[in-house]
């Protein structure tokens, strides 16, 4: 790598991140599609709409690979998890009102 100058250096650290990437993703930190959208329990159509609006994050893996943090769809799986309980007990408490008149 002596006297190769810095875009050789450049294209070293940039292997060196799609490498370090790729070690992530067999680990298991990072998810392909399929793999992410079962994790958190949707279809892989429903991903890709979660990630246009921005509701879930994906990292790129190289220039057209993409993958998602496992820390990131728990957090969107727990956000979700408990809007829906917060639904789910809205809908109960009406309903019991309902039935006692109140």
């Amino acid at each position: 790598m002596k006297g190769e100058g810095p875009q050789a250096f450049e294209a070293l650290l940039v292997e060196i991140r799609r490498l370090t990437d790729e070690i992530h993703l067999l680990a298991g930190a990072v998810l392909n599609g399929r793999q992410a959208a079962e994790y958190i329990g949707i279809s892989v159509r429903n991903l890709h709409t979660l990630v246009r609006k921005g509701k879930i994050k994906r990292v790129a893996l190289s220039e057209n690979r993409f993958g998602f943090r496992r820390a990131e769809l728990e957090s969107y799986a727990a956000k979700n998890e408990k809007a829906v309980t917060d639904d789910t007990e809205a809908v109960v408490d009406r309903l019991y009102a309902e039935a006692n008149g109140d």
